[in-house]
């Protein structure tokens, strides 16, 4: 399943050392999420600010790992949680709406814990955490980088890449825009894009691409779709929004039929269409969420 194909390429990527077993009765997982670890002050960290808008740091390859899992196991908490709200909200029979936009940001979440592990993520930094950056830096122009510091929004996008030491990796951060739910499945595409599969699954991801693509617009990305129904158009929480999302609940409550409408070589983007797909999405993105857990012993 096409799931399964992005949990394995995503495995190849993970830093997870053999020191570290998510297995482990002692399970070492505090304070130490990637961000915390990133800002912590106990840690010795030098970081080399390269302009105005992006700077990196080289960390071990064990410390990251340990906070990258940390961070990871604590998401899995809040996935989960979601998704038996989801199911509940099936259950009780809710309306539409507010499945469609719960079944969104459970997917969302996936989709950001997924790309994470691939190594290139969004990382929101405070004030704060931004003037302790510069303070441990060397820049020779602090007053200008120092201007760019926002009170509420310095989002980083973070990219993992090997650093010149054994043991060491680099982490590049760069400025982001202020649109986090963009980012997160501009990432997901970008590891749908490095997916080497056969025939059999080459429809499934073409699919998946045309959904999240933000070049190409044929179906409506999942982010409008989020909009549209929880913010522009009130007449979805009513027999209009039933009507449109009845093949998104009936997808939803089944994963072989969503698999089965996306293996459809004829489908093709219409309203109802595209509200199902975000059944479809949340499924993919359970089934590879799930296997990765799987192989993570967690």
């Amino acid at each position: 399943m096409i799931g399964h194909e992005i949990a394995n390429l995503v495995l190849k990527k993970v830093q997870v050392t053999e020191s570290f077993s998510c297995n482990s009765t002692n399970k070492p997982f505090a304070k130490d999420t990637v961000k915390n670890f990133l800002v912590d002050k106990v840690e010795i960290h030098d970081y080399e600010i390269e302009n105005n808008h992006s700077f990196s740091i080289e960390v071990t390859s064990n410390s990251y790992s340990h906070a990258l899992i940390s961070d990871y196991y604590f998401c899995n908490e809040r996935i989960r949680q979601q998704k038996e709200s989801i199911d509940h909200l099936v259950q009780a029979k809710s309306q539409v709406a507010w499945i469609l936009v719960s079944v969104y940001y459970c997917s969302f979440f996936l989709a950001n814990e997924i790309s994470k592990l691939y190594g290139s993520f969004i990382v929101n930094f405070s004030r704060e955490d931004m003037e302790y950056i510069l303070s441990h830096s060397q820049y020779d122009k602090p007053h200008e980088f120092n201007e760019k510091i926002d009170d509420y929004n310095n989002s980083y996008r973070l990219q993992v890449s090997q650093a010149a030491y054994d043991g060491f990796i680099k982490l590049n951060f760069s400025k982001s825009s202020p649109k986090p739910h963009q980012a997160v499945w501009k990432n997901l595409e970008a590891v749908l894009k490095n997916l080497d599969l056969n025939d059999s699954l080459l429809h499934h991801n073409n699919l998946l691409k045309d959904i999240l693509s933000q070049e190409q617009r044929s179906w409506d990305s999942p982010n409008k779709i989020r909009n549209d129904w929880n913010y522009k158009h009130a007449s979805y929480y009513s027999d209009n929004g039933d009507a449109l999302g009845n093949q998104f609940l009936k997808l939803l409550k089944d994963s072989k039929s969503a698999f089965s409408w996306g293996g459809n070589r004829r489908l093709h983007p219409h309203p109802e269409n595209n509200v199902a797909s975000v059944a479809y999405l949340y499924h993919v993105l359970l089934e590879a969420h799930g296997r990765i857990n799987y192989r993570l012993g967690l």
